[in-house]
């Protein structure tokens, strides 16, 4: 793995300032663009995406065999998404639907809780936490965002945040943070087991990411949506800043911009399916080869909408808004990626240095 390195073990002092200094360029950069990407705000105006808009990659027959041959077909399929598309639905991925619905579940209690019991655990400088109703973080932006959340992560190293530490208010019920838990160690599974896919597509050996992901760091929201005001975000329009993010959601309202097409989109639902999309990570180690994609939320009242329309299932309970569960993957935070030498070539140099989780736009915005 010649391509990655530690930075936890003896990185140039020179080349850690440098890199912390394009994340936090790279942030300013991804402010700065989304004030000129224009999207739509009145919902009924947005198409829904298409299968291939957003296609179906199913894993299930790779995850049965492990073989070298069901491994590369998938691999194929994955590398036309990231490289064309950015957005895809995952089905075959193992996750028991139990643990989607206990940890929809626990995230209604949460958001059910008073609010004084809520802000009791606002989110700190070390990006866990709650965030309330109208917050202007993650990402930061003029205007606030139309949601509410509790961030909690795994984070190893010189911050050392863990999920045993999550500053829950005493009010959660237990088996409610345990519900929360236990997805989050089944998509952090998920993830790990797509590794070698995502190694495949890029030309590489199927665990080639074995060691830049030894201890991965992946944080996990608990999103509530109320309506959205017209002309406003549930929240702003953005690109993720992990190596992949997996999203379960309640109902409708993910809009993202379809580089096929080049048109802004809803996103389209596919029974027990979960959404993956690639984070800015790997769009950097892939030198841009692969696409992180811009998107949105917009939630709009459920009353008069149905599946046929908007592509998507009913919150269990529409008045208390839409819930989303991202969970965001990275790689051990202190481990500094650089371009894949698959994706750079003396005619197309690293376009980014080799850079941490720590060194990040991630940690510059606030995570």
């Amino acid at each position: 793995t010649a391509f990655m390195s530690d930075a936890a073990a003896g990185a140039d002092a020179t080349a850690v300032v440098a890199a912390t200094a394009m994340g936090r360029s790279l942030d300013a950069q991804l402010q700065s663009e989304a004030a000129s990407w224009a999207p739509p705000t009145e919902a009924s105006s947005i198409p829904l995406a298409t299968d291939e808009e957003m296609p179906v990659l199913d894993l299930a027959r790779y995850f049965a065999t492990g073989s070298v041959a069901d491994c590369e077909a998938a691999a194929a399929e994955l590398r036309k998404v990231g490289e064309e598309v950015g957005f895809h639905l995952v089905v075959g991925h193992g996750v028991a639907d139990a643990v989607v619905e206990g940890a929809f579940a626990a995230a209604r209690a949460f958001h059910a809780l008073a609010e004084e019991d809520k802000v009791s655990c606002a989110m700190g400088g070390d990006g866990v936490g709650f965030l309330a109703l109208g917050h202007r973080r993650l990402p930061e932006r003029t205007t606030g965002n139309t949601n509410e959340a509790f961030v909690l992560k795994h984070e190893p190293g010189p911050r050392n945040v863990t999920l045993a530490r999550t500053p829950w208010p005493s009010a959660f019920p237990a088996d409610s943070r345990r519900a929360v838990e236990a997805f989050a160690n089944e998509v952090h599974a998920l993830c790990v087991r797509m590794l070698p896919l995502y190694a495949v597509a890029l030309g590489l050996r199927p665990y080639a990411f074995a060691p830049a992901f030894e201890d991965p760091m992946f944080r996990v929201r608990l999103t509530r949506y109320p309506p959205t005001p017209a002309g406003s975000f549930g929240i702003h329009p953005h690109v993720d800043t992990s190596f992949v993010t997996v999203l379960a959601t309640s109902g409708p309202g993910l809009v993202f911009f379809s580089a096929r097409t080049h048109r802004w989109v809803k996103a389209r639902s596919v029974p027990g399916a979960l959404v993956v999309n690639t984070g800015q990570l790997l769009a950097q180690i892939t030198n841009d080869r692969w696409m992180a994609t811009r998107h949105y939320v917009i939630n709009t009242p459920p009353a008069g909408h149905s599946d046929d329309d908007d592509g998507a299932g009913d919150s269990a309970e529409p008045a208390a808004g839409r819930f989303a569960l991202p969970f965001f993957f990275n790689a051990t935070p202190t481990y500094r990626m650089e371009v894949l030498p698959t994706c750079c070539s003396p005619d197309n140099p690293p376009r980014y240095p080799p850079m941490s989780y720590l060194e990040s736009q991630g940690v510059a915005q606030g995570e």
